[in-house]
């Protein structure tokens, strides 16, 4: 290795040091990108069986952390190694660490703290999910993209340092965002990554970590043993709701926190509805209102910016779901853009608030998303009998048993599937084979699809919003003729159609069976629970998502309301026929 490679790699600057190793940009010549390389540094250790030992621990916990495929989550490429030196190749990730928004002392903006709490939540969640705990938590190890997109790295090495820890004697990092369990010992589960979690939380509110002492044995004792400072008396602009949840979230027992970090996000987010605080830079950010919503997708916000925030973020329900809120700044400036921004829907008609724009078709309600240029229609709140459609001779048995479901929150859904000219907007790439305009984007992964949800300020929606949207009121199989409704097998000519083109459902929804198939939220399960639900959100987890209403090159028994798929979420194992269309509340 020279000073300026490592294995095939060229090392172009520092980009930072931690307690394990340095991080530099670098350029992979193979397939002419830049990639962030971590290398790991072992001479500190005591002796030549310590390092051997921790390199194959490195390798260990760097293959499981490889594994985990997450927008929120910075991707592990490869783990290398030369000479003496073992090394990670990373996702470069140009933005800031969150460490710098603190460094202030000021409390941050709270649109933006919801967003990043909610965003590294949903990626804990997945990790724990996946057996793996991340153990090192904190501002450092989060960061975020100039489009408000939060990551968090470092999975795996966290653990090995633990170990090393009682071995050697060096401290690792600093105490100020373990969880009391972790100071006493090596064994955790994922419940310490959401008090880590908590403290950050703490810290964007109100500027001040909520343990701090001179020495670290005193800051161990503090976290141990001391009850922080009530968050409403450090700012008092905050509610005392907030400083309940807070405090759960920072009980010293584990069992006493929230069953996950989605639920202590969602709490979070709700305990802040109304509210009206001062971020930093000075600038004022309205409350929030948080709602129920489906799992899988959480919705960042801008980034800080020097001005002002408004912005549609995420709605949230616990396990592995997303919080909601629509935020304008008290400034005339934010509350002309909030014309043409998106607004909840009322509680108390569940109908979204009139604005200007607004385009109305007999009772439908559509609207066009500023983000990606799609126009979205107002489904109301409603119940209807999901699964195999009576006397439906096609049914498969996964989509039984037939069962009653109501939703409790009327939401938006895209009139049409994502389109390509929509999805390169945002996404600067695309994947489809077949290429056009208006064609419905396709060949699009289950991640990829979350992640243009996400920057249109959307989600995917469950199985059963999209079941209850294809059906528009109609209980038979398909809403109308399937040559008048859908691109399928026997007339589509073997590709996709640009969207529209075929006759909507009753609802204005256009393309629900055909032309791509739909990927949705819900991880898929082979049959549906027994009994009716009310918003299901299907398993908590699994290894295939659902996917919903058929596609151009399928025949007509697969192209019909009740018809489901599963398929895996890896990147790398997606079908062309796979497109999506987004939704929200």
């Amino acid at each position: 290795m020279s000073p300026h490679t490592i294995g095939p790699y060229r090392l172009l600057e520092e980009l930072g040091r931690g307690a394990m190793g340095v991080v530099f940009r670098a350029f992979d010549p193979a397939i002419d990108r830049q990639v962030a390389i971590k290398i790991i540094q072992t001479s500190q250790y005591a002796n030549a069986e310590e390092r051997d030992e921790l390199k194959l621990r490195f390798s260990r916990e760097a293959t499981a952390a490889g594994k985990l495929s997450h927008p929120n989550i910075v991707t592990i490429h490869q783990l290398g190694e030369a000479g003496d030196v073992q090394y990670l190749v990373l996702e470069l990730i140009d933005g800031r660490a969150l460490e710098k928004d603190l460094a202030g002392g000021q409390a941050q903006a709270l649109d933006f703290t919801v967003s990043v709490i909610t965003q590294v939540a949903d990626a804990l969640d997945y990790a724990h999910a996946s057996g793996i705990v991340h153990r090192d938590v904190k501002p450092a190890n989060i960061l975020i993209r100039p489009d408000g997109i939060a990551k968090i790295t470092d999975f795996g090495i966290a653990r090995i340092a633990s170990n090393t820890v009682t071995r050697t004697g060096y401290t690792f990092g600093t105490p100020s965002y373990m969880s009391p369990e972790q100071l006493r010992s090596a064994n955790v589960s994922g419940k310490a990554d959401q008090f880590s979690l908590g403290v950050i939380a703490y810290q964007m509110l109100s500027g001040k970590k909520p343990f701090n002492a001179d020495t670290p044995p005193a800051l161990m004792f503090q976290i141990m043993s001391d009850t922080p400072p009530p968050l409403h008396t450090v700012n008092p602009t905050l509610p005392e709701r907030t400083s309940q949840v807070i405090g759960k979230v920072l009980s010293k027992a584990p069992e006493d926190r929230y069953p996950t970090c989605l639920e202590f996000a969602e709490q979070l987010a709700e305990s802040l509805h109304g509210v009206v605080a001062t971020g930093e830079r000075g600038h004022r950010t309205a409350g929030f209102r948080s709602a129920v919503r489906s799992p899988s997708t959480r919705i960042p916000l801008q980034a800080p910016q020097p001005e002002h925030r408004s912005g549609l973020s995420a709605l949230l329900t616990p396990r592995n779901r997303r919080v909601a809120m629509w935020i304008a700044t008290a400034s005339a400036l934010a509350l002309a853009l909030a014309i043409s921004l998106w607004r909840p829907g009322s509680d108390k008609a569940d109908s979204p608030m009139g604005s200007p724009g607004e385009a109305t078709s007999g009772t439908t309600i559509e609207r066009t998303n500023p983000r990606d240029g799609l126009n979205y229609v107002w489904i109301p709140k409603g119940s209807f009998q999901m699964g195999c459609s009576q006397d439906d001779p096609d049914c498969y048995d996964e989509e039984n048993p037939p069962h009653p479901v109501t939703l409790s929150r009327g939401f938006w859904i895209g009139q049409t599937e994502v389109t390509e000219t929509a999805y390169e907007h945002l996404m600067k790439t695309n994947p489809s084979r077949f290429k056009g305009a208006q064609l419905p984007v396709h060949n699009v992964s289950w991640n990829d699809a979350h992640a243009y949800c996400r920057a249109a300020g959307m989600r995917l929606p469950t199985e059963a919003e999209w079941e209850y949207a294809a059906r528009a009121g109609n209980s038979g199989s398909r809403y109308g003729d399937i040559d008048t409704i859908a691109w399928y097998g026997a007339n589509s000519d073997d590709q996709p159609h640009p969207v529209a083109q075929k006759q909507s459902n009753p609802w204005g929804l256009f393309d629900m069976l055909g032309n791509a198939y739909e990927w949705v939220a819900d991880w898929y399960a082979d049959q549906y629970p027994p009994g009716g639900a009310t918003d299901p959100q299907g398993p908590p987890n699994g290894t295939r998502r659902a996917l919903r209403g058929g596609a151009w090159g399928v025949n007509a028994r697969n192209v019909r309301a009740s018809m489901r798929l599963g398929n895996s979420v890896t990147q790398h194992n997606f079908d062309q026929y796979f497109g999506f269309r987004c939704a929200g509340n």
